[in-house]
């Protein structure tokens, strides 16, 4: 029978060594630094030790075309709209280890940088936040998505407030679906909106949601309910969430920021525990000043018109963002 290593390099007989590995080690990480540099060296034309970034991390080429719809979506939609009225959305999963980071590992001796990425392993207990936050500054109750379809009785005991600190849903994989992403916007965005109306916001007006181009965004039904509500969706380009998308600029890496601290003085992962750091971290990404900060790096900002504050479109900062996506063409320029 064929070794483990054998198959995965795809070799059809066991390998012959060329040096024994009769010597002991008292360090087990020197076993292991040992035996890979070993095994190089054996099956040098075969496999090469890389740098191997997490497959969350990769970037998938973003449309040209698309980024020139959505600047006309900002300069038609978003731009003289009452700051009150740009409303973000995105999701963000919380586990133990919020972040993956770049790992040395055997590849094959052809492998692209394309191919360097790896799957992170999770350890199952996932919760979803997803923050609404708009220009003023103002936040949105967050929904929280777990998959535990019943709350412990300790949650109750947090002191949270539910429909008023925090919406709790259950979700069958932990994720945002379209069904939820439908509830939050008939139960959460929709009272908002009318609160605006009249004084902030005119009868007639439609207000802005910015989100991802997600099929549970996207649902028929989904866009009904934001059109008789006259509010009117405008979706990022797709892969460009790393340059456009409000809460992935600033909010979700101060959340997770905030995490990684309460977790590393507690190792409680009880249910109530668990919420109960999901949402503080929450309220401490999403201030009013946080807030505005991170819709000004995603190139929307606000200036006073008559009294009232209004959005703008940052050009600069908007040419920036796409510097980011296509290095390639400010260096021909």
């Amino acid at each position: 029978k064929k070794s483990r290593l054998c198959e995965l390099m795809g070799l059809k007989g066991k390998v012959k060594r060329e040096e024994h590995n009769r010597r002991r080690f008292t360090d087990p990480d020197e076993v292991g630094r040992a035996f890979v540099g070993s095994f190089l060296r054996r099956h040098y034309e075969e496999v090469v030790e890389r740098s191997c970034n997490p497959r969350e991390s990769g970037r998938m080429e973003v449309n040209r075309q698309d980024c020139d719809r959505y600047h006309s979506d900002l300069v038609n939609y978003v731009a003289g709209k009452p700051t009150s009225a740009i409303i973000a959305i995105d999701e963000s999963g919380s586990q133990d280890w919020p972040d993956a980071k770049p790992q040395l590992m055997l590849v094959s001796a052809g492998s692209t940088n394309q191919q360097l990425h790896y799957k992170v392993k999770r350890n199952g207990n996932l919760h979803t936040v997803m923050p609404g936050i708009t220009l003023c500054g103002d936040t949105l109750p967050p929904h929280v998505v777990t998959k535990r379809v019943t709350l412990d009785a300790d949650v109750h005991a947090t002191g949270l407030r539910f429909n008023v600190d925090v919406v709790i849903v259950h979700g069958p994989k932990g994720y945002v679906n379209s069904a939820i992403f439908r509830a939050w916007i008939i139960d959460v965005l929709i009272p908002y909106v009318d609160y605006l109306r009249p004084t902030m916001l005119g009868e007639n007006e439609e207000a802005v949601l910015l989100m991802v181009n997600l099929k549970a965004h996207k649902k028929q039904e989904t866009l009904q309910v934001l059109a008789d509500a006259r509010i009117r969706p405008v979706f990022i380009p797709p892969h460009s969430s790393h340059a456009f998308q409000v809460e992935d600029l600033l909010t979700f890496a101060l959340l997770k920021q905030e995490l990684r601290k309460v977790n590393a003085y507690s190792e409680v992962r009880t249910q109530a525990q668990t919420i109960a750091r999901l949402v503080a971290a929450t309220e401490a990404a999403t201030t009013p000043s946080r807030n505005r900060s991170a819709f000004r790096r995603a190139a929307i900002t606000s200036e006073l018109v008559d009294g009232r504050h209004m959005a703008r479109i940052d050009e600069a900062e908007y040419n920036a963002r796409m510097a980011e996506l296509f290095p390639g063409e400010l260096n021909q320029n």
